[in-house]
């Protein structure tokens, strides 16, 4: 134990006998971490290329950011077993952060050197319009292109508010397998670029955006991290204020492996879901929350479906004598007896040529109650992101797709986004319209309404180049029916839609929306030729 002039905040560095190491501080004493407690390296010092660590009692916060990639960075010394459990307590002042890139980070598995920071970092966003928690894996140098986004959660998956002043952020790494807590509730994470969603992430499973190698790192030390674009060093508007870590083979809750999957059937047929769970001796079924008597095994089935049994969630919390674990929830999407078959009401596009900041489309034709808008935005700069999208009516457009940029020859950005449930709208009273984060060149906003569509995304699959044809890549589909519905932005122009799929609208500016409707599971690439090749980006979504 330590104590630095009285203060009460204390270090806390212990081996035990059975070989688990553990760290607890409080950040005692002022100054630059690494002089205040020799049990930290930062990025400044060590690793050269990213940001310092600085603190005073209670308050550890960036002491700078030298490039668009050098979050300040604070990495424990010393070995540490591969298997890391870190929480952390966020801190913030009242100051409103309502502009994004302002991030507190816990790092695990991560090796800091010169020029070197290679690991884990999951990320929580303090900003208010902006909610996010991201896992991104850093290869080594510092970099674009040097990192992958491996998985986020957002509003989709839970998470609805900012890290804010008291939040306690918890990540615990066994093997292959990641876990987030934030404020003891299990986080949702949304995997780039499949759009599975996992309670327990399994690492190396994807190859991320950027596309790269699935190598599991299984060494490097615990910390911690700051991100922020937005405010002049030191970026003391939020702080961590207690960091523990424990190591070693930990006795914990039970590690869900296969996660259960959205069903869909018709109108008196049964729908069976499963998990697979380790270390688990009891397992409990829950529909919309609520426990179902009886349902205690690994599987589960519906009694005969009902009309009202549609968007039903289902999810299981998995226990044993050292805690519980839930599992991620999944749909069930009931049709009617007549089947699947969902119309196109509208599809229209707007295209800008020059620079603007917002792109807006009337839609022409009246809406019913209930209908669903897909939206597919692009634009040629490869760093500008969508701040919303909004229509006259009021209706929620959620993002299901991107930001996506493409760097390599033309930059461009891809989004996709998805308004369930429409109000009622006569036609030409209903306009959409997407904002940008800044003026924005060549963009694009296309729309299509569906009827007949309950609007439920289930997974999302993207690819990019530079050539003749864009591709979506190839997309796992689980569903025997499903409408899937693709989009592309080029710096060139599409003539048409792939091989199966239907041309919806190609806008002015040569950007496609093309759609399917499936009856049959399996994998499924949508393409479309251009008439030269050109960079481009191709996105897909399933919707039920």
């Amino acid at each position: 134990m330590k104590r630095i002039l009285g203060v009460l905040a204390v270090c806390l560095l212990t081996v035990a006998s059975f070989g688990q190491r553990t760290y607890d501080t409080s950040f005692p004493g002022t100054g630059n971490l690494w002089v205040t407690d020799p049990n930290w390296i930062t990025g400044g010092h060590v690793g050269l290329d990213w940001g310092d660590v600085q603190n005073t009692p209670a308050k550890a916060f960036g002491s700078n950011q030298p490039n668009t990639f050098g979050d300040a960075t604070a990495v424990l010394t010393g070995a540490w077993d591969k298997d890391q459990d870190v929480t952390v307590t966020f801190g913030k002042d009242n100051t409103d952060l309502h502009l994004v890139a302002r991030e507190g980070e816990v790092r695990v598995r991560t090796t800091l050197a010169a020029h070197i920071n290679k690991g884990y970092e999951i990320n929580c966003s303090f900003a208010s319009d902006n909610v996010y928690i991201q896992l991104v894996k850093w290869d080594g140098p510092n970099g674009n292109g040097n990192f992958h986004y491996l998985a986020e959660s957002g509003p989709n998956q839970g998470t609805t508010t900012p890290c804010a002043n008291g939040t306690v952020f918890r990540v615990k790494v066994t093997g292959t397998n990641l876990q987030v807590w934030k404020d003891g509730n299990p986080v949702t994470l949304n995997r780039d670029p499949d759009g599975a969603n996992f309670t327990t992430f399994p690492l190396g499973s994807t190859a991320g955006t950027p596309p790269g190698d699935t190598t599991v790192f299984m060494d490097g030390a615990p910390g911690f991290g700051f991100y922020d674009t937005q405010d002049s060093a030191p970026f003391n508007h939020f702080w961590i204020s207690q960091f523990h870590v424990v190591d070693g083979a930990l006795p914990g809750a039970p590690v869900i492996t296969t996660q259960p999957v959205s069903q869909t059937v018709t109108v008196g047929q049964t729908a069976m879901f499963s998990i697979v769970a380790t270390g688990a001796t009891s397992y409990q079924w829950k529909k919309n929350n609520v426990n179902i008597s009886g349902a205690t095994a690994t599987t589960y089935t519906t009694p005969p479906t009902v009309q009202t049994d549609d968007q039903s969630s289902f999810i299981c919390v998995a226990t044993n004598a050292n805690g519980s674990t839930s599992s991620s929830a999944a749909i069930l999407t009931v049709q009617p007896a007549g089947g699947f078959n969902p119309t196109v009401v509208q599809a229209v596009a707007n295209s800008i040529a020059g620079s603007a900041t917002s792109n807006a489309k009337a839609l022409p034709t009246a809406q019913a109650a209930g209908d669903v808008n897909v939206v597919w935005v692009g634009f040629l700069n490869g760093a500008a992101t969508v701040t919303s999208v909004t229509d006259t009516k009021g209706n929620t457009y959620v993002k299901k797709f991107g930001p996506i940029h493409q760097t390599a020859g033309a930059t461009a950005t891809l989004y996709g986004y998805v308004a369930a449930n429409l109000i009622a709208a006569t036609g030409g009273s209903n306009t959409v319209t997407a904002n940008f984060s800044t003026s924005v060149p060549g963009s694009d906003i296309k729309i299509v309404t569906y009827h007949g569509l309950v609007g439920t995304y289930v997974a999302m699959k993207n690819g990019k180049g530079v050539s003749a044809t864009s591709t979506s890549g190839a997309m796992s589909v689980a569903q025997n029916s499903a409408l899937l519905v693709a989009g592309n932005v080029t710096s060139t122009t599409t003539t048409g839609a792939g091989s199966g799929w239907t041309s919806r609208v190609i806008s002015t500016g040569g950007d496609i929306v093309e759609d399917r409707i499936i009856t049959t599971s399996g994998s499924y690439t949508a393409t479309a030729p251009l008439n030269a090749s050109g960079t481009w980006i191709m996105g897909i979504m399933e919707l039920q």
